[in-house]
């Protein structure tokens, strides 16, 4: 898999479809049937399909860079997600 691929096709679907800037799972399945047709969550597991993190990895990095942003309650929404997912990695339980 090729990162600088999936990052192209991830800006692409952000830049052309302004409703992926604040959903994860609607950008995914538009990288996912716009560049590799897929059609069932069977086809997900194919080796040419890209890790859905991956996707939404290059969503984040695009939005840190300040390009494609979203509504600003989805952006406080994440940064509060953030320091959730934060404060579990450090628990040791």
């Amino acid at each position: 898999m090729d990162l600088h691929n999936v990052k192209q096709q991830v800006e692409f679907i952000l830049q052309n479809y302004p409703e992926t800037r604040n959903d994860d799972k609607k950008l995914t399945a538009y990288v996912l049937k716009e560049f590799y047709n897929v059609e069932s969550i069977d086809d997900i597991c194919k080796p040419e399909i890209p890790c859905l993190e991956s996707i939404r990895r290059c969503r984040q990095k695009l939005q840190e860079q300040g390009k494609y942003q979203g509504a600003e309650r989805i952006k406080k929404r994440r940064t509060e997600l953030k320091e959730v997912y934060k404060e579990f990695a450090l628990t040791k339980e």
